[in-house]
């Protein structure tokens, strides 16, 4: 599963963007993060992903969600669903 992310950011200083992958079960399943550069960020696009197919995941149908951050500040929080096993 692949979640893209485009944002415009002006930051003076380093940056962290972070995603957590949440279970069906409301429990954090991954949670990744990207170190970005100070500078000035128009329209940029980013992304993140975890594997499904052979890995624990794919025992865990049911309706997911990723929440994405930009400095522990919250963006945005997408619902995806997996459907049976892989």
């Amino acid at each position: 599963m692949v979640t893209w992310l485009r944002f415009s950011y002006n930051s003076p200083e380093n940056f962290s963007l972070k995603w957590e992958w949440i279970t069906p079960q409301g429990k954090l399943y991954h949670r990744g993060e990207v170190e970005m550069e100070a500078g000035s960020y128009t329209n940029y696009r980013t992304w993140y992903w975890i594997k499904i197919k052979d890995n624990y995941a794919s025992q865990l149908p049911g309706e997911w969600k990723v929440k994405v951050y930009i400095n522990d500040i919250f963006l945005a929080e997408r619902n995806f669903l997996i459907v049976g096993t892989f």
